[in-house]
């Protein structure tokens, strides 16, 4: 029997023959919109082409996945966690709790950004359930980035990997990203999903990709709230402020809104 494509099999490959070398692979080459259904069995089937395609700088939009309503309800909730609880920061290890922090472009890390993060994890009580609501879109996610999504998905602080989903919760005057690429030393995939929509919630800025020429592409005309967006973490991304003609407190839900699939190695 063929051993199915991954990711880390097409980087050794092009590893080998020269044609990575790690400058390669870092630019956004198409996009292909798909219903998340449809998507997911490509995925949990291991159709070749998905990881190929990622690896050659495709960009996946997966429609409809969540319900515009429930995933307002679950954005709800999470600010109103953001609220009852003041931010803190906790390493992954022992009993982590939920937590959220705010980042005002801290230079402490490599890549400047001006966010409001939530970190949630399986062991607790979490808005609406998240990671049990989330399970399928989890699936996808594991299974792209090479592991058993019923395992992982139980796993405590005394396993090497944890399950961690983080809400992302860009303010109105400027929230945004740096633009940048990811390692994939642990995760082989980048899944963000849209919480809010440009045009109705904010009216600029977002999620943008870098061409081989360097000209810009910004998939979130594109993007409903509960579509997912799917790209090689390698791929030169960020964020562009958000409504920098306005102004909002952190204690505001107004913004931009992504849920960002996560897996975090345990201190």
């Amino acid at each position: 029997m063929t051993q199915a494509l991954t990711i880390s099999q097409l980087e050794k490959t092009s590893e080998t023959d020269g044609s990575y070398a790690g400058v390669s692979n870092l630019y956004y080459t198409s996009v292909e919109e798909v219903p998340f259904a449809e998507f997911r069995k490509r995925v949990l089937s291991h159709d070749d082409t998905v990881y190929s395609d990622l690896f050659g700088g495709k960009v996946f939009i997966l429609k409809n996945a969540y319900p515009k309503e429930e995933i307002t309800k679950l954005r709800t909730a999470i600010h109103e966690f953001g609220q009852s609880t003041p931010p803190s920061f906790h390493k992954v290890q022992g009993n982590c709790p939920n937590f959220h922090t705010i980042n005002e472009e801290n230079t402490n890390y490599n890549i400047l950004m001006r966010v409001h993060t939530y970190h949630f994890f399986g062991w607790n009580d979490n808005p609406v359930d998240i990671i049990k609501y989330l399970y399928e879109s989890i699936e996808v996610y594991e299974t792209l980035t090479e592991q058993d999504p019923s395992k992982i998905i139980n796993n405590t602080c005394d396993d090497d990997v944890v399950v961690r989903m983080q809400a992302h919760h860009y303010p109105l005057g400027g929230g945004h990203t740096q633009l940048h690429r990811d390692t994939t030393e642990v995760i082989k995939v980048a899944m963000i999903m849209m919480m809010t929509k440009c045009g109705e919630d904010y009216e600029s800025g977002g999620l943008y990709f870098l061409d081989m020429f360097g000209e810009k592409f910004h998939p979130e005309s594109l993007l409903d709230v509960g579509d997912i967006v799917v790209f090689y973490p390698m791929l030169l991304h960020g964020v562009e402020p958000v409504d920098t003609g306005k102004t909002s407190e952190w204690s505001s839900e107004a913004g931009r809104w992504t849920i960002i699939f996560n897996n975090r190695p345990v201190v």
